[in-house]
């Protein structure tokens, strides 16, 4: 029987999308395409595996995104919760 293990990944980067193509409005704050400003910012989070079984896992993440371009802000928070189900490989094992 396996025994049960937790797996918890943090992680950070800098994301840089450049000048978008398209007209950007959040609020009364409008950007245009003509704008030579990039969409950058950053993106973190914590992601988490709870091994069950030897077949079956829980999974568990949160993601937070923040992006700037000119005066606006793009920030959002992303929850996702998840099994995920090993199969037994056959013909694959390690000798």
């Amino acid at each position: 029987m396996a025994t049960a293990g937790l797996e918890i990944n943090p992680y950070a980067g800098y994301v840089n999308y450049g000048a978008p193509d398209v007209a950007l409005r959040a609020g009364s704050d409008r950007l245009t395409a003509s704008a030579d400003e990039d969409l950058d910012g950053l993106r973190h989070g914590l992601r988490g595996v709870l091994d069950v079984s030897h077949s079956l896992a829980a999974t568990a993440a949160f993601e937070r995104t923040e992006l700037d371009i000119h005066d606006i802000d793009i920030d959002a928070n992303t929850v996702r919760v998840g099994l995920r189900w090993y199969f037994p490989s056959r013909g694959f094992a390690a000798r």
